[in-house]
């Protein structure tokens, strides 16, 4: 249904139906209070060892797992590029 309460019943109608919808779920004002990562404890030997560089046994170990002919990640890279450069 639309705003109005009348029966959406064409393609164009949902369409624009859900385009509002998700336009003001998008799109509406929050307020975020950073203070509370404040809060949250850290573990500080994961943040140390995520300092140090991987050894080469263990990239060829983690590469080994990945299958080939995968889509891209948020890097942009494809698995097989990955792998072939290892």
């Amino acid at each position: 249904m639309d705003k109005r309460g009348r029966l959406a019943n064409m393609d164009k109608i949902n369409a624009n139906i859900l385009h509002d919808h998700y336009q003001n779920v998008f799109n509406r004002a929050v307020n975020i209070n950073l203070t509370v990562l404040e809060e949250i404890e850290q573990n500080l030997e994961v943040n140390e060892l995520q300092d140090e560089l991987p050894s080469q046994e263990k990239i060829n170990a983690a590469t080994s797992q990945m299958k080939n002919n995968k889509a891209p990640g948020i890097s942009g890279f494809m698995t097989d590029m990955i792998i072939k450069s290892t």
